[in-house]
């Protein structure tokens, strides 16, 4: 599975929440505290993230439940005719239990595996379906606060390698339009790239 996805960020945040109301189907509430590890600040490898979930799904307050999630990612930004970039990332992600995160967690430790980043981010999240030509395209959309950074707009589309792009493409593009975000606003850095630039 890969995910083809653009985030961009957002100045006004209660219009673009308005915005969204009007074509999307609004989901929940979720924070995500994640920890990235890496064995070296060199290593050109992309960081293995730990994420720990709250959510709020359609009125469910789950208050004393979390669920863990083991994250690795090979990343590549893909760079459009217009200038602008969308990433076309290759995800491998599953749940874990707490006593697997121990083990985890000791055996990172004892191979030289150092905490890089933490970061926290409060998500809405809504869904919608966007047709671009003949094919209609399932669009995930995330309104995301991630201090000290500021509001972010995430948008993704989930496919096999069979997945029309240029389709997939454009209909994040359809959902930035609908919001009025000018693409100026898509951010390629990564999260971790704009926090670690934050704190030098």
């Amino acid at each position: 599975m890969q995910e083809i996805e653009l985030k961009a960020h957002v100045y006004d945040v209660e219009t673009v929440k308005s915005k969204l109301s009007t074509f999307a189907e609004y989901k929940g509430f979720v924070e995500r505290s994640d920890t990235y590890y890496k064995q070296n600040e060199k290593s050109l490898i992309y960081p293995l993230r730990v994420r720990k979930e709250k959510s709020d799904r359609e009125g469910n307050r789950e208050e004393n439940i979390e669920k863990i999630f083991l994250t690795y990612k090979r990343k590549s930004l893909v760079k459009t005719a217009d200038g602008s970039a969308v990433e076309k990332n290759e995800e491998k992600e599953s749940e874990i239990s707490f006593d697997t995160l121990l083990t985890l967690e000791t055996f990172l430790e004892d191979n030289g595996f150092k905490v890089y980043l933490r970061k926290i981010k409060s998500v809405f999240t809504w869904k919608a379906i966007v047709k671009i030509g003949e094919k209609n395209f399932d669009v995930t959309i995330e309104l995301c606060r991630v201090e000290p950074l500021g509001d972010f707009l995430e948008l993704e589309i989930l496919s096999d390698e069979k997945e029309d792009f240029e389709g997939a493409r454009k209909a994040l593009e359809e959902v930035l339009a609908r919001v009025e975000i000018d693409k100026s606003e898509i951010e390629e850095k990564s999260y971790s790239q704009m926090l670690k630039n934050s704190s030098n």
